[in-house]
């Protein structure tokens, strides 16, 4: 098995390199949109790469707090974008890594590091808008997870490796109504096994989104953002390199959160 030495090293590698990256802009069916224009804007100032004020900098779940901090609904410090994107149920809609022209040479094209994708949607609340409301409460409910294949050595490759279009499709019983929809990216190869940190990274983007010509589905299990998962779940330690001498990992058949809503 690889040392914990080595992949500290391998990761720092990553970093050096600008391999982290953002989810600002959106597409809906053949129609993309601007930067941050339905996405609600997120960022630490200490980590911006661009003219955009993009923050390519992860969220750590290195401690048990982290699991619960804000910022893992929608990202650092997010904040209210200022258009609401109409869609009907049975659309699709996603997102774009980094930005759809990929101009800048100062990251990586799309998803750059191994783990799963999962996509949840956020009922927003009567008396609420998709534009002011915070996200809190048991409204969530996830839409979409995907999980690893393996090769003859055991090696676990995500669908989701390297993709820059990120589509998804908006439930066809999905209730009407105004929703934030939020992706979220984890990065496994930077985990550590107990008892060391977690070291686990979250890429997160929510887009502020109106659903019509939906049905009358009953949208499940609802868990909240955060609190839909605690730091100490066993996929929060796997450690990656252990493909090389363990046939079951963690994330095999299972990932971080409630299962996928069946859409009855």
């Amino acid at each position: 098995m690889r040392s914990l030495l080595l992949a500290a090293a391998t990761v720092a590698s990553f970093a050096s390199t600008n391999a982290h990256y953002v989810l600002p802009e959106v597409f809906h069916n053949d129609v993309d949109y601007g930067h941050w224009e339905y996405v609600r804007h997120h960022g630490d100032s200490k980590y911006v790469y661009n003219s955009w004020g993009d923050n390519f900098e992860a969220l750590y779940i290195d401690k048990p707090e982290d699991a619960l901090k804000i910022d893992n609904r929608c990202g650092f410090n997010a904040t209210f974008a200022n258009k609401t994107l109409a869609v009907k149920a049975g659309d699709t809609f996603g997102f774009y890594v980094n930005d759809k022209a990929y101009a800048s040479s100062q990251y990586q094209k799309g998803l750059y590091h191994p783990g799963p994708l999962t996509a949840y949607m956020g009922r927003v609340p009567e008396g609420k808008t998709a534009m002011d409301w915070e996200g809190d409460g048991q409204h969530w409910f996830k839409i979409y997870e995907d999980f690893p294949t393996k090769d003859a050595t055991n090696f676990p490759t995500w669908p989701n490796f390297e993709v820059q279009k990120i589509p998804f499709v908006i439930p066809k019983n999905v209730p009407d109504g105004e929703y934030l929809f939020r992706i979220e990216h984890m990065n496994v190869n930077s985990m550590q096994p107990l008892p060391y940190n977690s070291a686990a990274q979250m890429y997160i983007s929510c887009a502020q989104i109106s659903v019509s010509g939906g049905g009358t589905g009953n949208p499940g299990p609802l868990t909240s953002m955060p609190g839909a998962y605690e730091y100490d779940d066993p996929i929060l330690h796997q450690w990656f390199y252990e493909y090389e001498t363990k046939t079951d990992m963690a994330w095999d058949k299972r990932n971080l959160g409630p299962a996928v809503w069946n859409g009855s």
